[in-house]
């Protein structure tokens, strides 16, 4: 095991070759890298990643707020495993500035999802998981089609031969 300095500086590198800096204890919410780099023999201070740049950017960020503000539901803010999101507004969730961080298009958050959950990123996966399930919340499947490019490939005759044949249920 690699001994560490927290303070040490580490580079991510994107897709594209760029180097992005960030230090040991601000990147230390990612499972992967802190493996990557307790496992190896070496002295690790680049860690190639096939994510762009934008996405890096955006990661490191979160990682340097996480570090002086850790997102931290209280009580009021709480959202247990299996309970129900109650409003759409992520802001009764979640502070300020995380709420913020997430007000991108949904592509974004979608790609931020994918990229936290590559290198476990347990706070950034729970907060794009929340703002998915926010943005999700009180909408139509018409709506929600929309909001996530969803196209309905099922032609009208296909819906009324599924609603005769399973009158029982009602959904559309």
């Amino acid at each position: 095991m690699n001994n560490l300095n927290k303070n040490k500086q580490i580079y991510l590198v994107s897709d594209t070759g760029t180097k992005y800096p960030i230090s040991y204890s601000d990147i230390s919410i990612s499972h992967i890298i802190i493996d990557m780099i307790e496992d190896s023999e070496d002295d690790i201070d680049l860690i190639p990643l096939n994510i762009s740049d934008e996405y890096i950017i955006k990661i490191i960020e979160f990682c340097e707020h996480y570090s002086i503000d850790p997102f931290i539901m209280d009580e009021n803010m709480s959202l247990t495993k299996g309970e129900m999101i109650t409003t759409s507004d992520i802001k009764y969730y979640v502070p300020e500035w995380y709420a913020n961080y997430v007000n991108v298009d949904v592509d974004i958050i979608f790609s931020l999802l994918k990229s936290s959950d590559f290198l476990h990123i347990d706070p950034l996966i729970e907060l794009c998981s929340l703002k998915i399930g926010t943005l999700m919340k009180d909408k139509s499947t018409e709506e929600l089609r929309t909001i996530f490019n969803i196209y309905d490939d099922v032609s009208c005759e296909e819906k009324e031969e599924f609603v005769q044949a399973h009158a029982w249920i009602k959904i559309f």
